[in-house]
């Protein structure tokens, strides 16, 4: 299959998982005394509402690392195999 119908195909599937979600949200009116005792939770310990807001940053940065060292181990390799410059 080529990208360009791949990328479509994952496109489309997230604008509807989105829709989906956003009219979950919306007719979820069930959900407010949960959400309210969420915030009261979050508003009572700071750490815990920082710690949520930052474990996306958190997570993207271990893989940012995990990808780094995998390029440094390939580099490592790839000079002690052929003793070649590989460009940085």
């Amino acid at each position: 299959m080529r990208p360009a119908a791949l990328f479509a195909m994952a496109t489309a599937l997230a604008l509807a998982l989105s829709a989906a979600v956003v009219a979950f949200v919306l007719r979820a009116d069930f959900l407010t005394a949960a959400a309210a005792a969420a915030v009261r939770v979050l508003f009572a310990h700071g750490f815990v509402a920082a710690a949520a807001a930052a474990s996306p940053i958190v997570a993207f940065l271990l893989v940012g690392y995990a990808y780094m060292q995998r390029g440094m181990r390939r580099r490592a390799a790839r000079r002690a195999a052929g003793g070649a410059r590989v460009p940085a």
